[in-house]
This record gives C-alpha cells, sequence and structure tokens, in this order.
C-alpha cells in the first residue's frame, strides 16, 4: 500500500501580523502535484490542519478548495483527515457526512459507544490494499475510563487487539495519531525544549505496540522517523511555522507492507517565501542592520535579526530597520536578542525585548513578582502550583 503521509499545515497562521494565505496555497498546489505524480493509494493529515480553532472563512474556503482540488485529480483516492491539538474537532466535523460523499473522511473526535470506543469509527479500510486507523489528538484526560493504572496504555492495548481482530486477510495496518512520543528530535519548537515536561504530554513508543506497520504521525514539526521503531515517523511540517525550523520542509511518500519495514522517501516542499535569520550567528546590532540592508531588493523572505547584546536594542532601532527595509520585498518581522550573560530572573528588572519576554515561563515572571513582594515561600510554592495548573489547563483548551 503507497501512501501520502503530511500534518500539521497550520492553515491560518499569522507570522507576526503577516498572512500566510499565498504560501499555503502554492503548498497546496504543490501537493496536487505530488498526487498526480505518485497516485498514491491513500492521503493521511495527521492533525493540525488549521492553525486556530476558529480559522476565518477565507482561510476555511482555502482548506476546503485544496480537498477537493485532491480529489478531483485522485477521485478514487482517499484522504484521511484527523484533528490535531491546534484543531477544533467538533468545527472540524461539521461537514463529516458531505466530505464522506467525496471520499474524504474527517476523524475530530474519539468515537463513543456507551462505555466504549466506537472503534469501528476509527477504522478505514481501503480494499485489498490496507487499513487505515485515524485518530485524533487525545488529551490524557480524555481516554477512556479504566481499571488500569494508565489509561493511555489500556487504549492502546485493546486497540491492537481489535486489529488483530479484523485484520483476518494481513492486510498493512497504518495508525494515524498526533502525539508527542518520547525521545523525538523537538528541533524547531523551542517552548517544548525549554519545559520538556510541563504542558506537553509524551507518549512512550512502546506504547503503541507492534501490530502497526506503519504510523504516521503529527505533532512535531521536524520530519524524521523515530529511533527505535522505524515503522513511526513525522512528517513534519510542510511550511515553517517559526524562524526555529531552519530546516527541509517535506511531505512523506511511503511504501508499506505487512510484516516488513516501509519504504520511505521525502518530498521536499519548495517556499516562495523563507524564514530568514540575519546573521546565523548573533552579532552587535549595527552588524545586524547592515547586513539587512544589503539583503537582495528583490527577494522574497521573512527577516528575524540576530543581535548579540546585553543593554538591550538602541532606541532608534525600529527607524533603523524601516530605512533599511525600505524598497525590499523582504518583510521584516523581529529581533532575536541573544545576551552573553544568560537571561534569567535576576535581568527580568532591565531593557528586554518582547521575544526575550516571551522566552521566559510564566512560573518565572510569577515567581519574580511573589519576591518582590516578599509572599513567604510556603504560600509562594502553593500560587506556583496553581499557575502551573492553569498554564496546562489553558494549553489543553487550545
Amino acid at each position: 500500500m503507497k501512501i501520502l503521509h503530511t500534518s500539521d499545515w497550520h492553515f491560518g497562521h499569522q507570522l507576526y501580523g503577516y498572512d500566510r494565505r499565498e504560501e499555503h496555497f502554492d503548498f497546496a498546489m504543490q501537493l496536487v502535484d505530488i498526487v498526480q505524480r505518485e497516485r498514491p493509494d491513500a492521503l493521511v493529515i495527521s492533525g493540525d490542519v488549521f492553525d486556530i480553532g476558529s480559522p476565518s472563512v477565507a482561510v476555511q474556503q482555502l482548506y476546503a478548495e485544496t480537498l477537493m482540488n485532491l480529489h478531483r485529480v485522485a477521485p478514487d483516492m482517499p484522504i484521511v483527515v484527523t484533528a490535531g491539538n491546534h484543531d477544533s474537532p467538533s468545527r472540524l466535523e461539521v461537514y463529516r457526512d458531505v466530505w464522506g460523499a467525496h471520499n474524504v473522511h474527517i476523524i475530530g473526535t474519539l468515537g463513543r459507544s456507551g462505555d466504549d470506543v466506537d472503534w469501528q469509527r476509527h477504522f478505514i479500510t481501503i480494499p485489498g490494499k490496507g487499513i487505515i486507523v485515524a485518530l485524533p489528538h487525545i488529551y490524557a484526560q480524555n481516554y477512556p475510563a479504566t481499571d488500569m493504572p494508565d489509561r493511555v496504555s489500556a487504549f492502546y492495548k485493546k486497540l491492537q487487539a481489535k486489529v488483530e481482530e479484523i485484520n483476518v486477510n494481513n492486510l498493512p495496518i497504518i495508525l494515524m495519531a498526533h502525539a508527542a512520543v518520547r525521545g523525538c528530535d523537538l528541533t524547531g519548537h523551542r517552548r517544548m525544549q525549554e519545559d520538556s515536561i510541563g504542558n506537553i504530554e509524551y507518549i512512550d513508543l512502546e506504547t503503541f505496540g507492534s501490530v502497526f506497520d506503519y504510523i504516521a504521525l503529527g505533532h512535531i514539526h521536524h520530519a524524521q522517523t523515530l529511533k527505535g521503531l522505524p515503522t513511526a515517523r513525522y512528517s513534519g511540517s510542510p511550511v515553517a511555522v517559526s524562524f526555529d525550523e531552519n530546516y527541509p520542509h517535506s511531505v512523506s511518500i511511503v511504501n508499506v507492507e505487512h510484516g516488513k519495514t516501509p519504504e520511505i522517501e521525502t518530498v521536499e516542499i519548495k517556499t516562495i517565501r523563507p524564514l530568514v535569520t540575519l546573521p546565523q550567528k548573533p552579532v552587535p546590532f549595527d552588524e545586524a542592520v547592515d547586513k539587512l540592508a544589503a539583503y537582495p531588493d528583490d527577494e522574497e523572505a521573512y527577516i528575524r535579526l540576530n543581535v548579540l547584546s546585553d543593554n538591550g536594542l538602541p532606541a532608534d532601532y525600529n527607524e533603523r530597520i524601516a530605512l533599511a527595509t525600505a524598497n525590499k520585498k523582504c518583510k521584516f518581522c523581529t529581533v532575536n536578542v541573544t545576551r552573553e550573560t544568560p537571561l534569567g530572573l535576576n535581568s527580568m528588572t532591565g531593557s528586554m525585548t518582547p521575544d526575550e519576554f516571551r522566552q521566559l515561563k510564566v512560573t518565572d515572571v510569577a515567581q519574580q513578582f511573589m519576591s518582590s513582594k516578599s509572599i513567604d515561600n510556603e504560600l509562594g510554592e502553593k500560587y506556583l502550583r496553581m499557575i502551573s495548573d492553569i498554564e496546562k489547563s489553558i494549553s489543553h483548551e487550545d
């Protein structure tokens, strides 16, 4: 069975206020070309189709047109879409039946049948080719209740049993999951790297079990096949979401045969407007703005300046950047300030750029506030735990 695996489109994403529909449309057209050329048996989109739960009408139209264009060039190819943590599960499923008539299968939520999972809802059979097990993003508390101490492990054990029960013809089995697997390469996910436990719910690799011939993962933007399980892969984001995603972006063509290691080919997605950090290594502001002024006038790009400074930015830095980018096609986004002395609680009272402030954890800011108010340690620790719990709850709702 040949599948095209992609995820994390993040349609509707804005980069420092810039609308990125043009880049997403260009990716969509490349995807249509890839489908026409490769003729996969199925296209799987493993979550985070949208960047926010309530995308604009224009963004929803781009999504719908993309699916219809894919269907037109390959009407017999099933398209399976699952919800990621950025998607609204209910919004994604609004026209589930309508999309079904166009060979598009939408899985936004975990199906329920009484106290059990509606397993059949998640099993999509490609006659004579294979079976796709489509799971949306599932928060830990939303897995079915069980008498076992670990409800996540219990869920996947039951899923494996169901797969073995239905796969009487030994067809290839593909699992779609939108999850962070412990030990994956988080390059590009600055917040995840800084808070590798905190708000991120990880699944251990062995939890998935060994019945799946390929696991089509979404959620992590760096394309990678997981060490220790060559059947599990993140296709990665096809369009960079942040400047830290400074690596090639692609989709994956996967040939899957039951009981064998899948054959994986990456197809790089070209970007019409790259995210460029000037220069790659931080330098004083004067040198960085000179690099910006020397950037070619006719090249499309988003620009982040890379500045080395312990004393903040000059008072007129915005004016100097505006002058350096006058009559250029590139779009200036932000200044990344690197300090020779590490940024921490002791430096929070000094000058700080908005990007530096964003790098701080909520609990760092709260701790500094409580220290300034001379709140005693025991009460302070109680407040910090409450704030941490609130932050996790907000992340779950998002």
